[in-house]
């Protein structure tokens, strides 16, 4: 298996609207799709799945190689929603649990926002959907900042990618 060197975190939906938990259905579809096992066991391509209720489940390692967008699954962690994002918006616990998961990934790195991309910004295809957006996520990080250093930083990003 070859080594993932990541610098940039790609955000995926699922494009299931389905309310109960997903990974099993997704980690059958890659395998019957790819059949690409990771370390952990699992054949789901994305790094992480977060649920709906805001459960993260991590389907590889951060340096393993993923299966969630060709050409750049040597460089990406992927991060995958369960919903579908034309249709509806990301929930509460998942915006939450989001956050908590980068500031775990950045914790080791020196990433920022501007390290997060969506996977249409690479293919042909509206995932993450239409209803997540640049202006929603960071929103939603300001709103969860801990501190005050936290939200200016925010803040000044917020404003760089409006302008």
């Amino acid at each position: 298996m070859r080594e993932n060197v990541p610098d940039l975190i790609v955000i995926h939906h699922t494009a299931d609207s389905w309310t109960g938990r997903q990974y099993e259905k997704i980690n059958q579809y890659h395998k019957e799709r790819w059949n690409f096992q990771s370390k952990l066991g699992s054949f789901m391509g994305y790094h992480f799945l977060i649920e709906k209720d805001g459960k993260v489940v991590q389907g590889r390692e951060l340096d393993e190689e993923g299966a969630h967008m060709l050409g750049h699954n040597l460089r990406s962690i992927g991060v995958g929603f369960a919903g579908h994002f034309d249709y509806e918006y990301p929930t509460e616990q998942q915006l939450t649990a989001f956050y908590d998961l980068l500031g775990t990934i950045f914790a080791d790195r020196r990433w920022s926002i501007k390290d997060i991309a969506f996977h249409k910004e690479f293919n042909a295809t509206s995932c993450p959907g239409t209803h997540i957006t640049n202006k929603l996520l960071l929103e939603s990080f300001f709103k969860r900042a801990r501190n005050i250093f936290s939200k200016i930083l925010l803040w000044g990003q917020l404003l760089i990618l409006k302008g």
